[in-house]
């Protein structure tokens, strides 16, 4: 019998020691800070979250620095700023919803913002006109509008052409025939910014699409940034 009991307190002891080595090994850390390993994993654990944050924060802020394509002039105003040396600003007026088929009165032609109605029209080349009401709610969505009246067909065909080789024009350009601008006119337009050119001058109208489609500055770009930062 004291034999077996030997054996058994021998078995013990690897364990007891294993045990022993935990808790130091557990214990080092916290104790080194005058804390409990309780609470010193606590602390590990929200200085982790903390840092997880903190990273988090400066990759959306870099990305919102990075989208600025070129350098932003001082002409800022509002929810609007203007890629320098692409367009000009329009002071904005809002975003509020009418109801289909009411017409708004604006205080540019074409508009730049205002009131529009719920439904945008879907983005590529047209061959009639628009209601303003209707492409104003793209614009709020970050599109650009290519409004035309150009009385040489030729050049017609040239402006489609141009337009066509943009990219993604089919999700972020309406290019309309537009008869309220004076004749031989292409007007630009993006939410809060606008370029108007005679003829059909290529290099214009690509560095308008390049600055503004997909808009940083639109409206609704805006309230979703606003919604982003104050989540953090």
């Amino acid at each position: 019998m004291p034999e077996s009991k030997g054996r058994k307190r021998g078995r013990n002891r690897p364990s007891q020691a294993r045990r022993s080595g935990a808790s130091t090994a557990q214990g080092t850390s916290g104790r080194r800070f005058g804390m409990r390993a309780k609470t010193w994993r606590k602390v590990r654990k929200w200085g982790f979250f903390g840092a997880a944050g903190t990273i988090a924060a400066l990759i959306i802020i870099s990305f919102s620095l990075s989208a600025f394509p070129g350098g932003l002039s001082s002409d800022t105003v509002g929810r609007t700023s203007i890629v320098e040396g692409v367009g000009r600003f329009v002071e904005t007026k809002g975003a509020d919803h009418v109801p289909e088929g009411q017409t708004v009165s604006y205080s540019t032609t074409p508009p730049t913002s205002g009131s529009h109605w719920p439904t945008p029209a879907s983005c590529g080349i047209y061959d009639t006109e628009l209601p303003d009401e209707q492409v104003v709610h793209n614009m709020e969505h970050g599109h650009v509008i290519i409004s035309y009246n150009l009385t040489d067909p030729a050049e017609v065909s040239r402006l489609l052409e141009v337009a066509g080789s943009l990219p993604e024009l089919e999700r972020w350009a309406i290019v309309r025939p537009y008869s309220k601008i004076d004749p031989g006119m292409v007007v630009m337009t993006a939410w809060g910014v606008r370029d108007d050119i005679e003829g059909v001058d290529e290099v214009k109208i690509r560095a308008f699409y390049d600055a503004y489609h997909r808009n940083q500055f639109s409206e609704e770009t805006n309230r979703l940034g606003r919604a982003i930062f104050c989540s953090l």
